[in-house]
């Protein structure tokens, strides 16, 4: 398990997005799950998106929502700004829930992205390639400790 922490670039505002990251995977022979479990973000004015509500059935629920990769994409593109928002992702779907604590959440899943205070992203993977990935085409990253 890798742990990075990604500032982006020097601006005062997070430069990195979510789809920037989930730009580095790449699709692998066995399916991957994704989830969401939890978001606290705003939407662009002009997306007819009905985000709070979104927000109430992810946040009030005990096991996340299973989501494809496409509609992560789809609702990535539409976010404004981005608050906190946890992604998880497993080839075993039974992996994609809400955990008691992140330790367990970092054993069980293959990858892991939090967007913490929308100060910076927390990436853990198990995934050699997508870690590299993001070292090769985001900046601001460093291994965390």
């Amino acid at each position: 398990m890798r742990k990075i922490i990604i500032h982006g670039d020097d601006s005062p505002i997070l430069s990195v997005r979510l789809e920037d990251i989930l730009n580095c995977f790449e699709t692998k022979e066995n399916e991957v799950f994704w989830g969401v479990l939890w978001v606290y973000v705003t939407t662009v004015q002009e997306v007819d998106c009905d985000i709070v509500k979104f927000e109430e059935e992810i946040n009030k629920s005990k096991r996340g929502k299973v989501i494809s990769l496409d509609r992560i994409f789809n609702l990535s593109s539409k976010i404004d700004q981005a608050i906190e928002l946890l992604v998880i992702g497993d080839s075993n779907i039974e992996n994609i829930r809400k955990y008691e604590g992140d330790k367990l959440m970092y054993e069980n899943c293959e990858y892991v992205i939090e967007l913490v205070d929308s100060s910076y992203w927390l990436v853990c993977s198990k995934d050699d390639s997508f870690i590299g990935n993001i070292f090769e085409k985001i900046q601001g990253v460093e291994y965390d400790n």
